[in-house]
This record gives structure tokens, sequence and C-alpha cells, in this order.
């Protein structure tokens, strides 16, 4: 219906909630809008052309058991969460309305509001008991929780970039936190998962607001002084239980490490200006965060400065980090009571406030002017929120009512603001991408390994192939890639097979394969990291290397020849070939030259396992009697520096380190083990514990005194065991991570089956019968798509696992590690940049491959980048002046341009899934193309589907559109008339 008109706002529509009062809405993408009640339900509207918003098929959606107070849809649009009084919080799929899953508050108390990290991959949800729990969408878990407040939490907000989250709370205390939604590369210890909030606090503003703060949001552009492209201005609104909205402005420097560029001038040239002045508050300083002025506030030496009185109430600022400056910038006055939500629109150029006076008032952002008061309400008015292209604001209300209101008065029920999927498809058939739509090239994917051919098969691990082995048991096994295995066992030999590309079974490489490599049985057998070498070691007390190409023995033994060698590993950086055996010893081979690198001894049983962390700094090494050591990988310390003793009560059989913990900044390594006891365990290993001394303070140290005869030496620490896994009904005999990510662990036991744990929930998801008898070893394909697993029955099957397994394995691996703002780059990311958006190819410096970061990109002058680099050629720079603009338009605008109504935006260029511009581009198997952010969510959420034809993915993988990402920039960031800087 439409109704009256308030200047250029009018009311376009009225949606009625049938039983009782609306508490919160919110937009998603392509105009999709969902509302919850006091009545336990949550409802959902999609545009219609001609009819305006009409429920949802699948609405309302049911579950909740108290009334709803919060819903949020993700950032891409894909998922919707809602949350209650009943103290839960539930994901669900907006495209069909199935509940994905239902987190629930720690304690059961009741959830006030839950909001999405801007990456899709976290959810945050809070409530009475002003606990913050941060929940992990991937995988369904509890990533960590903290008391932030000791009153309810009323509003959170997250910024832009996702690097802070703010938080408020009944008695009107704001606090700004960092690094809460930081992927977590260590198991979180199941026993706690409260986290300490010393480190992660930022900012705390008391008293924000007189009796409690209603809500806040964080604009969606964060703005970069003209001065220091390192510091970045955050702008927030506030509301409470007062009728003043406050605007307030977060000021904060990123730390950055000083390097000259072996071409640059002295330190601190090369900077420049990169971005206006923001209209919002005055320039900042790079040292001194500006001058003092009216209504700013300052901390030096960690305590409170006297400040100025804010404008009708005096606020109170204790900022924790040097680096973070917060003033109030505005206090809106109009509303009659008070406020109860503030809302931003996608520019922030304008600010929505719903009060309890049934008034909407519509502000003008920087200046805060009142531009429209909206009325129409018959009781208070709830919750309001601006559509994704901020044409629309919906208002919802005590009295049963949603209105929605049109902003600039330009719109009626017939406009079609959310085109059918089929109606999409015809517009963007004949488009000039056309070409380039097809289907990726395999070769050129990433994202995810093949599907499988049914929908059903992707939801469980099916058995793809049994290799016999005629002559003897199958004691070992190992993948290289995805195409090569290996095996031995009772037969004496080495057995290489590799899949074939027509029927994608694995055959035996009749060339290479069968090696008869030892006198008695095979133990081990595994790849190097280059598949250059397979490293086979056997009872007859010898360790070799074979040439995986010619079957040939490469010159050199690795063993002494006199004990039986039970193990054999590679460090992952291929030095190294480490071997231990019955003779107690476990010793560490140069695999260039074959010479004895270290020897360590400390066991006083045969060692039976050992693993080599990620990063190839530590061993560990197991024995029969049951006990796990560690030790520093290097010639010069030959002392055992971490020691757990009866880790598993009748001895250790196998141990493996995550390819993720230990890397990536993680603070420890995780090492799991399995033993006669049934039990596989996984225990934490603080890297700190794991460093030897530096053969400098060596050389400078005196020997340590000898040991009382009456007092033992003090022990090696030991591990922390934070989980152990039960379920196997005999003996286990060998454990593997999968080698992308770490997300699943595999066992095999003598129980006759293999299990499949998922780390972080501690869950086994699937029981692998197969064998007849004891299932001696395992080993995952590089992708994590196929499980080998060998037995004393003769044979060695391959099991492909499900789809949304793989899948979750690869996102974790893709998402760990990886900045997603170009400030934080390291120079690898750099060097990756720029070899995935020039034409030409980079051979840089090895000191540009050292030093090289983000802040370097994004601060030099494209010409004395170019010289970093060695690009001479004119063209080529004007190429990488072109890159660098968009890169620093992406990076220090958050949000795109706003594209004015008269211009109309390609089809291309717009998203299936949000219908918004996107970003960077990728074309998926369905020969369709996404902004990346949207598929990988849509993925996240479940879905194994093309978005465009509902149809089963062949792939989940990926290739970027490199051409429409180059069209989509020209088109948002481009000026004729704005020439490449010099």
């Amino acid at each position: 219906m439409l109704s009256r008109c308030f200047g250029e706002a009018t009311l376009l529509q009225t949606l009625q909630s049938p039983s009782d009062g609306i508490t919160c809405c919110d937009f998603g993408a392509n105009f999709l809008f969902a509302a919850g009640s006091s009545d336990k339900l949550v409802r959902v509207w999609e545009w219609v052309k001609g009819q305006g918003f009409e429920e949802a098929t699948f609405s309302p959606l049911a579950g909740h058991r108290y009334a709803i107070t919060s819903v949020r849809f993700s950032p891409l649009g894909t998922m919707l969460a809602s949350s209650a009084s009943d103290g839960s919080t539930m994901l669900w799929n907006t495209r069909t309305g199935v509940r994905i899953h239902t987190f629930v508050q720690t304690n059961g108390c009741a959830v006030r509001l839950s909001i999405f990290a801007p990456n899709s991959t976290l959810l945050v949800s809070a409530g009475d008991d002003g606990v913050i729990c941060v929940w992990d969408i991937l995988r369904r878990a509890l990533l960590r929780s903290l008391q932030a407040h000791e009153a309810t939490i009323q509003a959170m907000s997250f910024s832009p970039d996702c690097k802070y989250l703010l938080t408020s709370d009944t008695v009107g205390v704001l606090k700004l936190w960092k690094d809460l939604v930081e992927p977590v590369n260590d198991l979180v210890d199941t026993s706690s998962t409260t986290s300490d909030t010393t480190d992660c606090l930022v900012s705390v503003v008391e008293d924000a607001h007189d009796l409690g703060v209603t809500g806040s949001d964080f604009a969606s552009t964060q703005e970069t002084p003209a001065d220091n492209v390192l510091a970045t201005r955050y702008t927030l609104a506030t509301c409470g239980n007062n009728p003043v909205v406050k605007v307030w402005s977060f000021v904060i420097v990123h730390p950055s490490n000083k390097w000259n560029p072996p071409h640059s001038p002295a330190s601190g040239s090369g900077r420049q200006s990169l971005v206006p002045t923001p209209e919002l508050g005055s320039p900042v300083s790079p040292n001194s965060l500006g001058p003092r002025r009216e209504n700013s506030f300052r901390i030096r030496d960690g305590k409170r400065e006297s400040c100025e009185s804010l404008r009708r109430r005096g606020s109170s600022i204790r900022r924790k980090h040097k680096q973070c400056q917060v003033s109030l910038k505005l206090t809106l006055e109009g509303h009659g009571s008070d406020v109860t939500c503030v809302r931003f629109n996608a520019s922030a150029t304008r600010l929505a406030s719903s009060s309890l006076d049934k008034t909407v008032r519509l502000w003008e952002i920087p200046s805060g002017t009142c531009l429209r008061i909206l009325e129409g309400h018959t009781r208070y008015v709830a919750c309001c929120v601006f559509s994704r292209d901020g044409s629309l604001l919906a208002s919802g209300s005590n009295d049963k009512t949603i209105l929605m209101w049109d902003v600039k008065g330009k719109l009626s029920l017939s406009a079609d603001l959310a085109p059918s999927l089929s109606a999409f498809r015809d517009k963007l058939s004949g488009s000039s991408f056309d070409s380039m739509s097809g289907p990726p090239d395999a070769t050129v994917l990433e994202g995810g390994p093949k599907s499988s051919e049914s929908h059903a098969a992707l939801r469980e691990v099916q058995l793809l192939q049994r290799i016999e082995s005629q002559n003897g048991a199958v004691n070992t096994c190992d993948f290289f890639g995805n195409n090569l295995l290996a095996f031995g066992g009772g037969d004496k030999m080495v057995h290489i097979h590799s899949k074939t590309e027509e029927n994608l079974r694995f055959q035996e490489v009749e060339s290479v394969s069968p090696i008869e490599a030892h006198a008695f049985a095979v133990n081990q057998v595994e790849f190097s990291p280059c598949g250059k070498y397979v490293a086979s070691c056997s009872a007859d007390g010898s360790a070799v290397l074979w040439d995986t190409e010619t079957g040939k023995r490469v010159p050199g033994n690795f063993g002494t020849g006199r004990n039986a060698i039970r193990t054999c590993r590679f460090s992952p950086d291929g030095k190294l070939l480490i071997c231990a055996g019955d003779d107690q010893t476990t010793s560490a081979w140069r695999t260039d030259t074959g010479e004895l690198f270290m020897s360590v001894e400390g066991h006083t049983e045969a060692v039976t396992a050992l693993a080599i962390s990620p990063d190839s700094q530590f061993l560990a090494t197991a024995c029969s009697g049951g006990h796990v050591r560690g030790w520093a990988i290097a010639s010069v310390w030959d002392q055992c520096l971490m020691l757990q003793e009866d880790a598993h009560d009748l001895g250790v059989q196998s141990c493996d380190f995550s390819p993720s913990a230990g890397m990536h900044g993680s603070e420890s390594y995780l090492l799991a083990t399995c033993g006669n006891d049934s039990w596989v365990k996984l225990w934490k290993i603080k890297r700190d514990l794991c460093t030897p001394p530096t053969p400098s303070s060596l050389l400078l140290s005196t020997p340590p005194a000898p040991a009382s005869p009456l007092r033992s030496p003090k022990p090696p620490p030991g591990a922390k065991l934070v989980r152990s896994l039960g379920g196997h009904g005999g003996n286990v005999m060998c454990v593997r991570f999968t080698p992308d990510s770490g997300e699943f662990l595999v066992s095999t036991a003598s129980d006759s089956t293999a299990r499949i744990w998922s780390v972080h929930l501690g869950d086994c998801l699937f029981v692998l019968e197969g064998h007849n008898r004891q299932v001696t070893s395992c080993a995952f394909a590089a992708d994590s798509s196929l499980l080998a697993t060998g037995s004393l029955d003769k044979t060695l099957i391959l099991w492909q696992l499900p789809e949304h397994l793989v899948y979750q394995s690869v996102a974790a691996s893709r998402l760990r590690g990886q900045p997603i703002y170009a400030l934080d780059w390291t120079p690898d990311d750099v060097i990756s940049w720029l070899k995935r958006s020039l034409s030409f190819p980079i051979d840089p410096p090895s000191s540009v491959l050292d030093n090289f970061d983000g802040c370097q990109i994004l601060t030099l002058p494209e010409t004395e980048i170019a010289s970093i680099l060695s690009i001479d050629d004119p063209e080529h720079i004007q190429e990488l002046a072109l890159q660098l603009k968009w890169l620093r338009h992406e990076e220090l605008n958050i949000c795109l341009p706003e594209i004015s109504s008269n211009i109309d935006v390609p089809h291309e260029f717009l998203c299936p899934i949000t219908r918004e511009v996107m970003r960077d581009p990728v074309v998926c198997a369905d020969g369709f193309t996404y902004e990346r952010a949207a598929i990988e969510e849509w993925f996240l959420s479940g879905k194994l589907t093309s978005p465009m034809t509902n149809s089963t993915l062949q792939s989940l993988a990926y290739r970027r559109h490199s051409q429409l990402k180059r069209a989509i920039s020209e088109f948002l960031y481009d000026d004729p008339s704005e020439p490449l800087s010099e």
C-alpha cells in the first residue's frame, strides 16, 4: 500500500505480523528481508515484481521456544542467524529455510543478539550474562568465550575490516576488542574455552549513554588520513535509554616494521597521500594522532588524562591500546524518548534511528542534520534497517507492523528490484565475457577437488578400489599428491601405483614397480616432499631411498644395518630423512649427501614412531614403553627438550604432527599419538619449549654442574593433553592428519576398522569397515579427497571422502594464515598478488622476497615499486600502476564506491548470489561467475550445488576471472581525467 510522503521518503508498503509485536529485523542480499517477533517465529519476505514483499514459501521459521531477540543475515546473504531468550542461536539456509545448526549459549542464558563477522566464517552471540561466544561456522563449534561485561550485552558491531568488535551493555559501557575473531590455528582445549581478555581489550568508554546502550552500528566506510596510510578512522553510532544518538570516532594506528627498500631513499621517504582527508573529523597526524581538540580524549602512560565534558553527558574513556584514540564527533538530538536502534546505510551518508516515541528519524552524516521524521507506527518502534543498496528503509514496531520506506521516493511496487534466477541468466546471455564463462580448466582450479557423481555420494565415504597384495600383509602406505601411491609389507617389496586417466583407478607402474627392497618385511614407506624419492625401512636394519621415476636405489645407506628400523620419515622441508628402531637411537641423515646430521638417545626401549613438526624444527619420538620425547632438530644440541611419560599405557604405535598447528604464528604444535591402550590422544606442545640454545649462547655458557648423587636432575617438561579419542576396540596402529589443514584425523586399529575424527570437535565422523584383519596403516592424498588403508589381510583399500568433508578441509587450509587485507600481507602474499594480477612474469630480487610487505605495497610510489621489482618496460609499469591504484582503492575504501542511478551497471559485473558488483570474480564448475566471498559463503553454509541451476557441482573448485576483474576495476575506479601518479 502507498501512504503519506515525507519529503522524498514515501511509505511503500506495510507488512503485518499476525500475532505479536516485531522485535528485530534485517535486510539480506537481493532484497531478502527477515523479522523476528515475540511469537517465537522468524518471518522471511522476498521481493516480487508487481506485488512488493511477499512472505517466502518456507516462512515462518519455527524452532525457538521464547521471543526472538535478533535476526541477522550473513554478509553475502546465504545464511540467516536468529537468536532468542531461550539461549539458542539458529543458523538457517536463506534459499530453502532449512535449519543448518543450533548454537547454545554457555550457561544457557538468554541471547540478546548475534552478528556475523564480515568475512562470514564466524558468528558472535551475547546476552544476559555478559559473555561473548565466538562460533566457528565452518566447524559448527564454539571457538572461544569470554566474560566481556558485568551487565547484559545489548549491542555489538564489527568494524568493516573485521579487525575490531565493539560491545556495549545495559549500564552504558562500550568496549572495543581486537583479535577476538582471528583464525585460531591451535586446537582449543576442551576443558576451557574461556579466553583471557587482557590482550584483546583496546578501549573502554564508560557512561556512553545514561541508562545503558541499546544499539550500535559501525559505518561501512573506514577512512584513512591523508598523511598516514597506516592510521584508520572508524565511525560508530550508538543509542541508548535516552533521547540522543551519538556518533563516535575511533582512530587506530596499525604497527608496521620499518624497512628501507634497496632502491628507496632515506627512511620515511616515498610515503604518499593515497586517500583524501575524510569529511568526518580532522586529519590525524601520523605521530601524535592529531592536536588536542574539543571532545577528544587521550591517555598517556596508561593513565586517564582529564578531558572535556561531552555534550550533555560526560563520558570517561580508558584507552588500553597505545595507538587508539576515541572521540565523540556528533550528538544527534530530536527524539522524544529512548532510542532503540541505529543503522547506517551502505555508503555511510545516512543514519536511521528508531525510538519509543513511535518515530524513525533519518540523519545526514557527517553534518548531523535531521532530514526526515518518519511517522506511521501506532506504538513504539523497536528496530530499523536499510536495504543493502540504501534505497529502502524498514522499521518494525510493537504495533505488529513493518513499514517499508522508499528513501528517495522513486520506487513503486512494479520495480524489478530482485529478478528471478531465470531472468538473471537471460540478462547474462550474450555477455561479452561469455567466452570466458565456461567451466574452468581442471589444471587451473583452486579451492577444492573434483566432486562425486551423485548427491548421495557427497555425504558418505565410498570404497573406491581394493588393491591386492598377493604375497604378504600391507604394513605401510603413503601418497604423493593425489596420483601416486606407495605401499610395502610382508613381501619385502615396495609397490608404486599411479592413477590412470581412463578410469581414475590406481594401477602399478610396471616400469618401476615392484621394487625388491629389503631382506625382511618393509616397516614403513614415505615419499619425499618433492616426490622424487620414496624411502623405505625394514627389520633388516636398512633405510633406503628409491628414485620414483626409475625404481633404482639412490646411493647411500641411511641405517646401521645392525638392528631393525621401525620407522623412517622425511622432514617437511625435505632436507633430512630421520630413522629410528630397535637400538633406541634416532638418527637424522642429510638427503643430499647421505651424511649423518644428528643422533639422539634417551629411550630405554625400541623407538616405534616418530614425527617432525611442520616447520622442520622439532622432532617427536615414541617408544614401546609408552613414552614420548621431543628434540630440537639441531646438530649442536642433543638434549631432550620434552618428555611425556606414560603417554599410552602399553606402548605407542604411531604419532603425527598437525600440518597447521605451529605455523602462521601459532604458539603450539599439535601432536597425535596412538597406542596399545586403544586410545588416540592429542597433545599440545609449546613452541618455546622446543627451541634449543643458540650456538653463540652455547659458546658463552658454562657446562652444567653435575647432578647431586642425592637428587636426580630435573626432567624436561611434558606435553599438555587436550583431547582423548576413544572408540576403537583394539590396539590403535596408525594415526595421520589430513595434510592440507589438519582438520581431520584418521586412525587404524586391530579391530579391523579405520576411524575418521574431527580434530576440533573430537567426534568420530565415520567408521570404515572393509578389512577383515588388523588395519596397520593409513595415508591421505594431498587434497584429502582420498584415503588409503593397509591391512594384514593383504589388501590396500582406497576410500573416497565425502565432498563436504573435503571442502571443510580445503576451506580451513585456505582461511588459515591468509591475511584478508593488504596491510597485513607478508612478502610471500605480496609476490603472490603481483603474479596473480600482472599479465607479465616478474622475477623479484631476493631482498624483495625477504622484506617487501603489505605496508610497502600500499605506501611507496608506483615508480619506486617498479624499480624495486626491476620492471623497466613502460607498458609494464603502466599496468603495475593501474593494479596498484585499484588495490589501494579496494584496501583503503572497504565498501564499493556509490554508483549513480543514471549509470547502468553491466549485468555481467553482478554476482548471481548477491546481485551486487563483484570485487573478486571467480568462475565455478557450473560455468557461471560469482563473487569469491559469496561462493565461499555458499559452500560454507553446507550447499554443494550450483546457485544458478541448483544441480550438484562436479567440483567445488574455481578460478579467478582476471579479464572481468580488470573490467570491473576500470568501471569503478578509473577516471579519465585522473592521471596516474608518477
